[in-house]
């Protein structure tokens, strides 16, 4: 009798959905890293245009627009944070899955807001995690993105993936995969 396919709660397919807009091949730098400042016109463009001083940096590296606008969502001031949680999250995504009950890093945003006051900006991979099974969440056996497994024995992440894994396994004279 097949497993009963489960979904993934909305939260948490959203954040896997956005992590998967970057390659698993990309290394993602800290921002200063990622986004430097190396000239002067660099300089001033940052700081009259900012929103589009780092949408255009981030265009250079690579990033889809969905990601870019992600990221600039909420304008440039939370641009950085939003960008940090998403490296620490996809990290710590990869880690859950490869180490299993390990602890895992999580990230909060130390901000300072208009009044001068620091706040804790929101955890949201902590937040879509709670009560979620670990095991459902996988690293797909070929092109290695996130997915949510529906059934726990699943190790792809699409009917593509599925069918080019059951080809390599044939190629070597193993049974198919269901």
């Amino acid at each position: 009798m097949p497993q009963p396919l489960r979904k993934p709660p909305e939260k948490l397919a959203t954040i896997i959905r956005l992590i998967n807009l970057v390659s698993p091949e990309t290394n993602l730098l800290e921002f200063d890293e990622a986004f430097p400042v190396t000239t002067n016109s660099d300089a001033i463009l940052k700081e009259l245009h900012p929103e589009h001083w780092l949408s255009t940096k981030m265009e250079k590296v690579g990033f889809a627009q969905p990601f870019r606008d992600y990221v600039l969502e909420r304008g440039f001031e939370k641009a950085i944070a939003r960008y940090e949680s998403f490296r620490v999250s996809r990290h710590s995504l990869r880690r859950l899955i490869k180490r299993g009950g390990y602890p895992i890093l999580s990230t909060r945003a130390i901000e300072v807001d208009r009044e001068g006051l620091i706040e804790l900006g929101p955890d949201e991979l902590s937040a879509a995690l709670i009560g979620v099974e670990a095991k459902r969440i996988c690293e797909c056996a070929v092109c290695r993105r996130i997915f949510w497994a529906g059934r726990v024995t699943q190790k792809t992440c699409s009917a593509k993936c599925r069918n080019t894994l059951s080809v390599r396994k044939w190629r070597k004279g193993k049974t198919k995969i269901q």
